[in-house]
């Protein structure tokens, strides 16, 4: 067991994923009703961070070989797992999904249930990187594109816990389009050190700079649109147009990515929390 909490501490700190967990459970029930009930903001959380966890553990056995070479003392690398430990808790944690799957279902939560089992199987193809991590591998953006959709996933079955009518409708919907050019950012982001080990295939080192800002920027335009057809105020918009133009010192000051990384960090926080900010903006 104390291996878990020392694993926790280092690759999943509970206040960050906390942050982000609640904020999709809030916002995406926000959507559609106001104020939030307890019961289907404890579920929301619940599939949220047991989705998060499973992720983080995912990433962590799929970059295993990398993270011997470039990330030696990360919990796999350095013994504090062995994999076969990792692949039978990844196991366990796709049951537990599956079993959510169910429970939502017999509770009434029909459509919640629908859209997590897709979330739940589109997990796992993830896991597998789509019976294609050969050729995924060669083409990071791709690689990248291909992941983000689930996110909109979790933030819609969120919403149908309260209103499963109102999934596909404006609000829920320009929701989920802000948080998945959020994310997408995001992940461009994270992997912009121009110096990080060449296995790592960090963005810039693999496209350069002026196609990861394309990518950065089409994102972001992405989280734009989003925030602006769920009817935020200009001013808000801000942020994000700040947050693509951050970008543009790297062209002269490419060591100033932690910078970048910490701004598109906020600006993430901001789009997952939207819809609870929308309601107080009203």
């Amino acid at each position: 067991m104390n291996r878990w909490f020392q694993y926790i501490k280092e690759r999943f700190p509970l206040p960050v994923y906390m942050l982000l967990g609640c904020g999709y459970a809030f916002s995406g029930i926000a959507c559609a009703l106001w104020p939030l009930p307890v019961m289907e903001v404890f579920i929301a959380t619940v599939l949220l961070l047991v989705f998060l966890f499973e992720l983080r553990i995912m990433d962590e056995y799929k970059d295993r070989e990398k993270d011997k070479i470039a990330h030696p003392t990360r919990p796999i690398p350095r013994g504090l797992f062995s994999e076969q430990e990792v692949a039978r808790f990844i196991a366990y944690g796709l049951i537990t999904m599956a079993l959510l799957v169910l429970g939502l279902a017999f509770a009434g939560y029909v459509v919640t249930s629908a859209l997590y089992c897709v979330v739940t199987i589109y997990l796992f193809l993830m896991y597998k990187e789509f019976f294609v991590g050969h050729w995924l591998g060669k083409r990071p953006f791709l690689y990248a594109i291909t992941h983000q959709p689930i996110g909109a996933l979790l933030a819609l079955a969120a919403t149908a816990l309260v209103a499963p009518h109102t999934v596909f409708t404006q609000t829920p919907v320009s929701y989920a389009v802000t948080t998945l050019g959020g994310f997408f950012a995001y992940e461009v982001a994270r992997k912009l050190n121009p110096n990080a080990h060449p296995l790592l295939q960090t963005y810039v080192v693999v496209a350069g700079h002026k196609k990861t800002f394309v990518a950065f920027f089409i994102s972001l335009a992405t989280a734009i649109a989003g925030l602006f057809l769920m009817g935020m105020p200009g001013w808000i918009l801000a942020l994000p147009i700040f947050t693509a133009c951050s970008f543009l010192i790297l062209f002269w000051k490419p060591h100033f990515y932690k910078a970048v990384e910490g701004i598109t960090t906020f600006n993430l926080i901001v789009c997952v929390w939207a819809g609870v900010i929308l309601h107080y903006l009203k």
